[in-house]
């Protein structure tokens, strides 16, 4: 073992110590700090990195004692990852000195830290409902669809108000926001929209939108002789990225009773290869 002793001429107070400050060396290291030392570490370190790994120290400390001190961060810091941990350790609090900042972290201008709103805060506090209503219209897709969603799922009552909003708006990596659309409305009784969303699982598009359909349906755990023979298709398609997820699903529907039995049949009525029918009949189990 060898020891590095660090001289201190002057005798000053050490508020906190780093060892390899900014991650320059390929280690394991076990250093555990007391929450005055994370906090200087926190707000005083200049890189990015060595305020991280405070922040992530951190999240074993409960909300009362670190509240505070995480806000202040918040409002000093700049990079949107070190922001988006704040917003994590701190999403499931009501103080009113947190839901300021969350209403803040709505409107940074950083589409990261918004992100980080719409994925931790699921279920939406009344008063930051309206801040969050102006994400239906935000610049990155994936906001607008995790924004409609966790609306939805919060405000049922105002969800025709907020589909109405998005109505016309389709995303970019396979539809996420229209398929989330459908998604959203079939599951609250609007069935009228459910071929739409089965046409999406088809050869008929390109993989992304054929998995984000497949995975919508899933959650609805709908299955009907087109969604089968959709899935079945698209287990034997040449992209493995829609490959792995029909794969997913048929394993969730081939463990139902009448969904098994609904793929076996659709299976059987498919013209396929004898290579193609017999990878399928393994993948149903049958």
């Amino acid at each position: 073992m060898t020891t590095v002793e660090v001289p201190n001429a002057s005798n000053k107070e050490i508020t906190f110590v780093l060892f390899d400050p900014g991650r320059q060396i390929l280690k394991k290291v076990k250093f555990d700090k007391s929450f005055e030392e994370l906090s200087e570490q926190l707000i005083h370190t200049p890189q990015m990195i060595d305020r991280y790994d405070a922040l992530l120290a951190l999240k074993s400390f409960p909300v009362d004692q670190k509240r505070d001190l995480l806000i202040h961060c918040f409002s000093k810091e700049s990079f949107h990852l070190n922001k988006s941990e704040v917003i994590s350790q701190l999403a499931g609090d009501s103080d009113l000195k947190t839901i300021d900042m969350i209403k803040k972290a709505i409107h940074d201008e950083d589409v990261y830290v918004r992100r980080a709103v719409v994925q931790n805060i699921l279920s939406i506090p009344e008063e930051v409902k309206k801040d969050c209503e102006t994400l239906l219209t935000d610049l990155s897709y994936i906001n607008v669809e995790l924004a409609l969603a966790n609306l939805v799922s919060s405000f049922p009552s105002e969800a025709d108000r907020y589909f109405e909003i998005t109505k016309h708006e389709e995303g970019w990596r396979g539809k996420n926001i229209r398929i989330k659309w459908l998604e959203l409305a079939v599951g609250l009784g609007k069935k009228e929209h459910l071929d739409e969303l089965i046409r999406y699982s088809s050869k008929s598009y390109e993989f992304e939108t054929r998995q984000n359909a497949l995975m919508a349906l899933k959650r609805l755990n709908y299955l009907d002789n087109r969604v089968a023979e959709n899935l079945l298709d698209a287990a034997i398609y040449w992209n493995y990225k829609l490959v792995n997820t029909a794969k997913e699903v048929i394993n969730f529907f081939k463990q139902q009773t009448e969904g098994k039995a609904r793929l076996t049949s659709c299976l059987n009525n498919m013209t396929l290869s004898k290579e193609d029918y017999e990878l399928l009949k393994k993948m149903i189990n049958f």
